[in-house]
């Protein structure tokens, strides 16, 4: 049996790049160990830029449908217990973002994993090119002069399949066979804290009533720990704090956790009806490679990050978005394998800072939870103050951009921002994602965004029909989208900052990639436009 890709893990990041690379053509296979998708709540964060992906596969609507309501995202409030006083309250702008307020024609949202990945696999699962394998699990892989071949069981025959595959992709989270197989080793700080997760339901509307918020932080049971909401109504998560202790998680039981959601209430009285219990180790680690020859790994396989902002699931589906269209651009034989290289050093990078950031939040909730502990109200208000980067990432979520071969730098530096982490200030430097504004066509108004999919796309200034001109002459057999945008063109700008906001005078123009990501800018135009493209894409995309 051969596929071209063959995907390892059918978790939120395995599920989102077998819909990728269907949608640019290309055909894979996942394989699942597991029956279905998992039934445990695990990560509820769904970012503003990885909601602009789920997006353009249609699936925007169900994905709101199983999610929180806006008002709960708005802060995160820490606390001695539910019925107790509260020591304080952090707003949350990055968790609070509604559609078409300028950043972004997505808004976030919180849902739970339970919820998101059976609207993933009915995605994948609805082209025909994916083969989505529930009940398989992946056993070793070997180099071939061509791929891999992969050995696969079917836990339901006990059956052993061997596949052939131009790629594999390990996206089978923390414990990753395929990085194993690789022999690849996590760098960072490991163990860092243990805790139970506890999927639960109670009806706790009497002490939160007024007062919704993403994570209700406990300070005064006989373990730290969080409430999280999951619907609005019966249906929560909580994480008990272990600390650095791994033997005393071995012996916990639902008792214990329902135990302790009591003492996080302050009412020993409440119902609670405990669904799951999965211990579980935070780490702040990253892989030392990310890929080797054909194999490549995404998501938890290759990073894990504290859940403190909700980050994994996040950068995970962003490696996908990252990856996909360049093993599409290389498959269909519009780049060489070198442009796959840059998956490792553009996502890397973003990787490490996600991790020093995540493990930066979780340490400014350590410092709260004992200054509560303690006794100290005015340190723990001043913690608190202190940890206003924790849900205001703006910075870290939009502000980066890539530095590869895949980027065309046009000597211009990135912005200047007061907190690089929390502030965006947005801009189409090369390497960036470019910024989200409104455009008018034929059918009203839409978001700039829509158009960086599945090609590269070339945007004009309104005086810049020469490159319109040029890129239609066909320079390459890379796949080229070119759009001229202001009076008379493809376009209107009916805001009028689009100029601007890109960087550039009427005459010029820019590149963007389908991950969204500028790839080159001429701010002016030039002599020979056809020629300029043609150049500029064979440095990107040579053989």
């Amino acid at each position: 049996m051969h596929v071209p890709v063959l995907i390892v893990g059918g978790g939120p990041v395995g599920l989102s790049m077998s819909v990728m690379l269907s949608r640019h053509g290309i055909s894979s296979m996942l394989v699942e160990k597991s029956s279905s998708t998992t039934y445990h709540p695990r990560a509820r964060s769904i970012n503003t830029r990885t909601l602009e992906i789920f997006r353009q596969w249609g699936i925007e609507k169900d994905l709101r449908a199983v999610s929180l309501p806006p008002a709960w995202s708005k802060e995160m409030i820490y606390t001695t217990n539910l019925s107790g006083p509260e020591i304080g309250r952090v707003e949350t702008a990055s968790m609070s973002v509604l559609p078409n307020e300028g950043l972004s024609p997505c808004g976030y949202m919180l849902s739970s994993q339970d919820r998101i990945e059976p609207i993933l696999r009915e995605a994948a699962e609805s082209y025909p090119t994916a083969d989505i394998r529930f009940g398989h699990e992946f056993i070793s892989f070997d180099d071939t002069s061509s791929g891999v071949r992969a050995e696969i069981r079917d836990v339901n025959s006990v059956a052993n399949i061997s596949v052939d595959a131009d790629y594999l992709i390990g996206a089978d989270g923390v414990w990753s066979k395929v990085r194993d197989e690789l022999g690849y080793t996590l760098e960072g700080e490991q163990n860092v804290a243990y805790s139970i997760n506890t999927y639960f339901k109670a009806d706790l509307s009497k002490w939160i009533e007024g007062r919704p918020s993403s994570l209700y932080w406990i300070s005064k049971a006989s373990r730290a720990g969080v409430l999280q909401p999951l619907d609005g109504g019966d249906r929560w998560l909580c994480q008990i704090g272990m600390a650095n202790d791994d033997t005393i998680k071995d012996g916990w039981t639902e008792e214990h956790s329902a135990a302790w959601i009591k003492e996080a209430v302050g009412d020993n009285n409440v119902p609670v009806e405990i669904l799951k219990i999965l211990p579980w180790t935070m780490s702040a680690t990253v892989a030392n490679k990310f890929s080797n020859g054909r194999a490549f790994l995404v998501g938890d396989a290759v990073h894990q990050l504290p859940p403190t902002g909700g980050f994994g699931m996040n950068s995970g589906v962003q490696d996908a978005h990252n990856l996909a269209w360049k093993l599409a651009a290389v498959l269909n034989g519009w780049a060489g394998a070198r442009l796959l290289d840059t998956y490792e050093s553009e996502r890397r990078t973003i990787a490490l800072g996600n991790a020093t950031w995540s493990l930066t939040n979780f340490r400014s909730v350590q410092r709260i939870t004992r200054a509560a502990m303690n006794g100290s109200a005015e340190d723990a208000q001043e913690a608190i103050k202190q940890a206003h980067h924790y849900g205001n990432w703006m910075g870290n979520e939009f502000g980066f951009g890539y530095d590869s071969t895949a980027v065309i730098p046009d000597g211009t530096e990135p912005p200047h921002v007061d907190n690089p982490s929390e502030d965006y200030a947005p801009t189409a430097r090369p390497g960036h994602r470019a910024p989200h504004l409104e455009l008018e066509g034929a059918n009203g108004r839409f978001s700039v965004l829509n158009l960086f999919d599945k090609k590269m796309v070339l945007l004009a200034g309104q005086e810049g029909g020469d490159w319109i001109e040029g890129a239609r002459k066909k320079p390459s057999d890379v796949p080229l989208d070119a759009w001229r945008i202001g009076p008379d063109g493809d376009f209107e700008d009916p805001n009028g900052t689009w100029l601007s906001e890109y960087g550039l005078n009427p005459t010029g123009a820019l590149l963007v990639r389908p991950d969204g990501h500028v790839a080159w800018r001429n701010a002016q135009g030039c002599n020979d436009p056809a020629g300029t493209i043609k150049s500029v894409l064979e440095e990107m995309f040579a053989h």
